[in-house]
């Protein structure tokens, strides 16, 4: 029935397909032999245009024609010139017909379409306006053009014109153009600067030199050095005036008396400068005046200089006379009548004399001078008021202080090797009085020190000394002394012999360390600690102090922000150790969290909270389910919070709560891995019974072979699977060789974890080796017997 069915479908497919065919072959039959021929033009300016007068439709064989221009211009300054027929090509590519403007095509059988197209090539027009000549050139779109003119050229002597730059189409200040794709018709004009020859003539450098310059530009012309120095700078040039000479004869030449000149170049010109010579003169004196003369006189000019006296005696008790004139001017005249022909510079030397009196507040002590009252500058000179110590017994000396008047001097001995000024001196004396220090042998300071009677004198004691390295001496204080500063005996007003004594107290180095009650060393602990003496001391764990020997007290001690005080005192001595332990108020503790199976927790987040919600420490618990060493804790009541998933435990903590703290959770990570694993393995086995039942009872059911017209080759049952096979195929098996692979895989030991089960796997994984092979064996031996 089925069959028949189908016969007919195709029957009537193939009554439509040869009635469609019959409809194709009349409508071919009756338009195979038009041909439409469609001429285009293409300006390169749009898209290509149909050409209507050209463009048709005829009958194959019948020829077509088509005329055109061979070149069109534009009022624009644009041509397009033609450049052949091309004929367009079914793949998209086209080809030369010809160069010729006009065409004649054959309507050619088997092409219904004949496209041909008429290319133009674009060009443009290039004006340009060099100035000295004119250019117009057409040059085609995308095309490449170059020019260079000329930077500058000369239309007259002393006139030139230099380029500027472009101006319309093309701008810029390069006379070089080049354009490597023209895309427009270019008009432009070169824009020229016109210049003027400047002739500068000057025997020394102006700011302006000889050169061209624009039209118009106004030119500063001024010394580049005013004046201009020679000799040493001693004699100076100075600019006098300008002759401007222009060298057209319509204008009027110039003569300009000024430092500097200011024209507007408008036409060739000639700048002459003149210059004047002045001569420097210096008359100078080692007295008097330091400077006698100081003016610049003419180039032959005279000088007349009579001004000085013979001999000068002043109050201050020096004495002068004039003795000659030196260096550029050698006369023993005072005065002066010369030809200046160049720098003169000339010196008046003078013989000095100066007054020598020496006094001494003691007249019982000598003083000794080699030169005294009036006495000529130069000489050698020498006041001794040695020696400058004299005993008076009862530890008292007199010492010399210093000289007064001319010369101030505390130098027992005044030497001058060449004498300069007046001398007109006293020798002052003063009373020394010995003073005694009584100090420990470790400080090493001077044990007597003699005091001036009208000074004030310091005595310093060194606050610090180091006796070893963990060991030091410090000040405290002085005895006999009526003005102390720290550790600074100040002396004065002394009118008698003292003794002083200066007290000092011993320090040790000392390392402090805190320590729990677990014998754990604590960081961070501060400590207030007061000394017998009343000092007290702020310190931390691990720092080192220098403390004084002694008795000393522990005030407190805090811990972050807990008192963890255990009120100790500590003697300290010279011989004391380096280390110092105090012992306080903190601890440790253990924590262990099992499940009810007795496996350990792994990842427990255990917390530890003051009363006040503040967290003192928190931490998670290892692989054996143990968190050690929880803290350091301070000596608070707390509260230990320990959460596992969803489940969560508080546990007081105290210095009285016991190590450690044992924690059970209902049930641990890793006890439902192993369930997990069991339901899986479980389920396996039951996939595995079930896949089996349903091979069994899938070769008891008996075959159908189906009969069409053409019997398909025989094939086994191992050959082609039955329905019921591949469903079960589709559907995703679980076994238990994939829980023991997947187990191996994680890093886990299959034999640990499910016992006997695992080796009752391997045991049937080896027997389904056997049956496969069995079953390949039976297979190939019915294939032989079908053959």
């Amino acid at each position: 029935m089925n069959s028949r069915k189908v016969l007919l479908l195709l029957l009537s497919l193939l009554s439509v397909s040869m009635l469609v065919v019959a409809m194709y072959g009349g409508v071919h039959t009756q338009e195979e032999n038009r041909v439409e021929v469609i001429f285009y033009i293409d300006t390169g300016l749009g898209g290509p245009q149909i050409i209507n007068s050209c463009s048709r439709t005829v009958v194959v064989g019948e020829n077509v024609s088509c005329v055109i221009d061979r070149e069109i211009k534009f009022i624009n300054n644009t041509k397009i010139v033609f450049r052949g027929w091309y004929k367009s090509r079914g793949d998209g590519n086209e080809e030369l017909v010809t160069k010729d403007s006009s065409i004649t095509v054959v309507a050619v059988e088997g092409e219904a379409l004949q496209e041909y197209i008429a290319k133009y090539q674009v060009y443009y027009l290039i004006e340009l306006d060099l100035g000295y000549s004119q250019i117009q050139d057409w040059k085609p779109r995308n095309g490449l053009f170059t020019l260079d003119i000329l930077d500058m050229w000369e239309p007259a002597k002393g006139i030139r014109k230099v380029f500027f730059n472009w101006r319309g189409d093309i701008t810029g200040k390069n006379p070089y153009i080049y354009i490597d794709k023209i895309s427009k018709p270019i008009r432009a004009e070169a824009v020229w600067e016109t210049q003027y020859y400047v002739e500068v003539i000057s025997e020394y450098a102006l700011s302006v030199k000889t050169g061209w310059f624009n039209e118009g530009q106004t030119i500063h012309v001024e010394p580049s050095n005013s004046p201009i120095y020679e000799n040493n700078g001693e004699t100076k040039i100075m600019l006098e005036k300008y002759l401007v000479d222009y060298w057209q004869e319509d204008k009027r030449d110039l003569e300009v008396v000024q430092d500097s000149l200011e024209l507007d170049v408008d036409s060739p010109l000639t700048i002459k400068a003149v210059w004047v010579k002045l001569h420097h003169v210096i008359l100078e004196s080692s007295h008097i005046r330091s400077v006698l003369l100081d003016e610049w006189i003419r180039d032959g000019a005279r000088l007349t200089y009579n001004e000085l006296e013979r001999d000068i005696t002043w109050v201050n008790k020096t004495r002068i006379v004039f003795e000659k004139w030196v260096n550029d001017v050698s006369q023993d005249s005072k005065d002066i009548d010369i030809l200046v022909t160049g720098p003169l510079k000339a010196y008046a030397t003078w013989r000095v004399y100066y007054l020598v009196s020496v006094e001494s507040s003691e007249p019982s002590i000598a003083i000794r001078v080699n030169n005294i009252g009036w006495v000529e500058k130069g000489s050698y000179v020498i006041i001794n008021a040695t020696p400058t110590e004299r005993e008076l017994g009862k530890g008292v000396r007199a010492s010399f202080k210093e000289w007064v008047g001319s010369i101030i001097s505390s130098e027992p001995v005044i030497e001058v090797r060449e004498l300069d000024q007046s001398i007109i001196i006293k020798a002052l004396w003063v009373k020394k009085y010995l003073v005694t220090i009584d100090a420990p042998d470790e400080v090493q300071i001077s044990r007597q020190v003699w005091v001036r009677e009208d000074e004030e004198h310091i005595i310093t004691a060194p606050y610090r000394v180091n006796v070893d390295n963990n060991t030091r001496l410090i000040f405290s204080s002085w005895e006999g002394c009526n003005l102390t500063k720290q550790n600074t005996c100040i002396l004065k007003d002394v009118t008698q012999p003292l003794t002083l004594k200066a007290n000092y107290f011993v320090e040790k180095k000392i390392r402090i360390e805190a320590v729990s009650l677990n014998e754990e060393v604590i960081e961070e602990v501060h400590f207030n600690v007061k000394h017998e003496s009343g000092e007290v001391l702020k310190l931390m764990s691990g720092d080192t102090a220098w403390m004084k020997i002694g008795k000393w007290r522990v005030m407190n001690a805090t811990w972050r922000t807990w008192d963890v005080s255990s009120m100790y005192e500590f003697m300290l001595t010279r011989d004391s150790g380096e280390l110092l332990k105090i012992t306080i108020r903190i601890f440790r503790l253990s924590f262990k969290v099992n499940d009810y199976f007795g496996f350990p927790v792994k990842d427990a987040v255990i917390i530890v909270k003051t009363a006040d919600g503040e967290i003192v420490y928190e931490g998670r618990t290892n692989e054996d389910g143990i968190l050690d060493k929880v803290g350091p804790l301070p000596p608070l009541e707390m509260v230990a919070y320990i959460t596992y998933g969803d489940y969560r435990v508080e546990r007081n903590v105290s210095l009285k709560t016991s190590s450690p703290v044992y924690v059970t959770v209902p049930m641990s990570h890793t006890f439902i891995q192993i369930i997990m694993a069991m339901i899986v393995v479980v389920g396996s086995l039951s996939a595995y019974a079930i896949i089996r039942k349903i091979i069994r009872r899938r070769k008891e059911v008996p075959i159908a072979i189906p009969m069409p017209i053409e019997l398909p080759p025989a094939r086994t049952l191992e050959e082609e699977p039955s329905t019921l096979e591949k469903e079960v195929e589709k559907a995703p098996v679980v076994t238990l060789e994939d829980v023991v692979e997947k187990l191996r895989k994680s890093g886990e030991k299959p034999e640990e974890i499910l016992g006997e089960l695992a080796e009752m796997i391997e045991t049937e994984k080896k027997k389904k080796g056997r049956r496969k092979s069995s079953t390949s064996e039976q297979s190939i031996s019915k294939r032989g017997r079908q053959a």
